[in-house]
């Protein structure tokens, strides 16, 4: 299908997603969350970076904006804490698909004003303190909201707990040691927080004063930094099957099961193969190829490259020659 290809512009041509056609407009959360579906692995990578920019534009007291206008006389709306934390998320997806680091420093100062911006936020313990509907799960039936989440959500110190990291990971890259250390210290003491508030010993609760079981800790073990270690991890999974088959969800538990083995077995198959694989979406047959007739070898046979260094490789082979080729073409 070639929907991913079809473009949506706003009114001043700038490139856009909108959250749900046709009933939605422009959602900064689901932007960020979507972005390394439609724009990274489709190669959009222009779409994705412009994208991220405009939304760092439209900072404003450490909150990008939940939802924008879509008729005359709104504005924008900043009510969602985790809106920023997702930014992070999609911003490293990018730099982790381009290795654009000059993007990175171009806007290294904004991302640092975005942080401290929100550290104003953080409560003594270094989590971030937020209403009832400053989550996604904002439903309102009048002025009641549905779910009521005030105070500290997991999934909301998970993503924090990631930026931290990210950002921690950007300042190593640029060499700004002074942000690395600040921020390799916020982490460490939001991390300690976290386990504190929310770790029970078999899954996470999903408030600070609130101990039922919601799908808001998938989104921790998600992360590309997550608090929890593999061992932690596991433990919520396994509650997770134990709820959906207590609850009547048999079907939905069986296929949960089913997918979790299959996910260890091609693990355990792609570990015996010894290749890394960076770009987590090769098949075991794709890395068992790449490692038998592409990756480079050493005088001993051992490989000293991954498959996303030989895809840059390659890309940059390719690229050399076109632009050789032109030269002649000119000549």
């Amino acid at each position: 299908s070639d929907v991913y290809k079809r473009q949506i512009k706003r009114y001043d041509k700038k490139h856009s997603m909108i959250a749900g056609y046709h009933w939605f407009g422009e959602w900064g959360r689901d932007s960020f969350i979507s972005l390394r579906g439609i724009l990274l692995l489709t190669g959009r990578y222009k779409e994705a970076r412009d994208l991220l920019e405009f939304y760092l534009s439209l900072c404003k007291d450490g909150l990008i904006p939940t939802s924008f206008p879509t008729t005359h006389g709104q504005t924008y709306s900043y009510h969602g804490i985790d809106t920023p934390l997702w930014f992070f998320y999609a911003l490293y997806e990018y730099y982790l698909s381009t290795k654009d680091l000059k993007f990175i420093k171009k806007i290294w100062k904004r991302l640092k004003s975005l942080i401290s911006l929100l550290s104003t936020k953080m409560d003594t313990d270094f989590l971030l303190k937020h209403g009832p509907g400053q989550t996604w799960m904002d439903a309102k039936i009048g002025s009641k909201y549905v779910t009521p989440r005030s105070g500290k959500a997991v999934e909301v110190e998970g993503l924090l707990y990631n930026a931290l990291r990210i950002m921690e990971k950007f300042a190593s890259m640029l060499k700004d040691e002074d942000a690395k250390k600040t921020y390799s210290f916020l982490a460490r003491n939001v991390k300690r927080s976290f386990l504190q508030k929310f770790w029970n010993g078999k899954y996470l609760n999903d408030c600070e004063n609130d101990v039922t079981i919601r799908p808001n800790q998938l989104i921790v073990l998600a992360l590309q930094f997550s608090p929890l270690n593999k061992k932690q991890k596991l433990l919520v999974l396994n509650t997770i099957e134990k709820v959906l088959i207590e609850s009547g969800h048999a079907k939905t538990a069986k296929a949960y099961i089913l997918y979790r083995q299959k996910r260890a077995q091609i693990r355990e198959m792609k570990k015996q193969l010894g290749v890394k694989d960076d770009v987590k979406e090769l098949s075991v047959n794709a890395l068992r190829v790449l490692k038998e007739r592409y990756l480079i070898k050493d005088a001993e046979g051992n490989i000293v490259e991954s498959p996303r260094e030989m895809f840059r490789r390659v890309a940059y082979d390719i690229s050399l020659a076109e632009l050789n080729y032109n030269k002649d073409e000119n000549n």
